[in-house]
């Protein structure tokens, strides 16, 4: 804490906060013997996420400190991580480099009590290596998506599983409190379109994709107003009744906002450069016709 600044009388404070804790029960007036607190100290406590995330960036910074590693960034720069609480993902176009990126975490980690979860690390690789087709003798598993941070990613940039588990999701949510409903659209957009629209801004979107959420979006709106298909409804009838715009309006709206807040974000927040970021091209494509298409 000294190295980012904190005031020594301020880390004093925490450390008696941490160390030689110490605690009793009071009951009917009486209070017991005081015992120490070895587990769990200050747990749910608004000081502990902020300790943590300090020492998440110190062991970034002292393993990846002076290498020359990471992704081709903005501005000759590059960027080699991104780091959520105890999330962290490792970015790079070489095997090589990667391996070692992963050990150095590892290894600084260790020396301040942080162990990696080998269940679940995971590799996934866009195309391919850029120095290497496959990855021997590596015990964390190859994936073609992953969950990352509630959204899924995919190797090959498609939203598609994302966007079918967030259907998923909101059917689940509708579902759950389908009873209290009575009509009431203002609970369907806070609780049901937030969850099926978690990430929406920047989904790549196929026409196929568009068709589900617009059928899904019009799905619940029929169940809220308690029409069947058999009323022979439009559309446009059931969505002036519930004043819901389209899925394809709402999504772009959503972007809008996006993107207003990420132009109004500082020069250095990793969202503002990354509008302008160009995947290197130079990175092996492997062999034969590719049999997947980005959106």
């Amino acid at each position: 804490m000294k190295k980012y600044g904190i005031p020594p009388d301020v880390i004093a404070t925490i450390q008696n906060l941490y160390d030689e804790g110490q605690s009793t029960v009071k009951w009917s007036g009486t209070i017991e013997e005081w015992f120490k607190v070895m587990t769990a100290v200050r747990h749910e406590c608004i000081l502990s996420p902020v300790l943590f995330a300090l020492v998440t960036d110190w062991t970034m910074r002292k393993a990846l400190f002076g290498t020359d590693v990471g992704l081709q960034w903005t501005h000759g720069s590059k960027l080699s991580d991104l780091d959520y609480a105890d999330d962290i993902d490792l970015l790079d176009s070489s095997r090589d480099r990667m391996q070692s990126m992963t050990e150095a975490v590892e290894n600084e980690g260790r020396k301040v009590g942080l162990i990696r979860n080998q269940k679940k690390c995971k590799v996934m690789v866009s195309n391919a290596w850029e120095d290497s087709e496959e990855i021997g003798g590596s015990t964390v598993d190859i994936v073609e998506d992953f969950c990352y941070l509630g959204s899924y990613m995919s190797n090959n940039g498609n939203c598609g599983m994302d966007c079918q588990t967030r259907i998923g999701k909101a059917n689940d949510v509708f579902g759950r409190v389908n009873d209290i409903w009575k009509n009431k659209v203002r609970l369907y957009e806070f609780l049901v379109m937030s969850t099926l629209l978690y990430y929406a801004e920047l989904w790549p979107l196929s026409a196929v994709q568009k068709k589900k959420l617009e059928a899904t979006h019009h799905k619940f709106q029929r169940r809220l107003l308690g029409i069947s298909w058999k009323d022979k409804v439009r559309k446009e009838e059931v969505r002036q009744r519930t004043n819901l715009k389209e899925m394809n309006l709402i999504i772009k709206e959503r972007r809008l906002r996006c993107l207003g807040h990420v132009l109004r974000m500082e020069d250095d927040r990793i969202p503002k450069p990354a509008r302008y970021w160009r995947m290197d091209l130079h990175i092996k494509r492997k062999p034969g016709r590719s049999r997947k298409k980005l959106d």
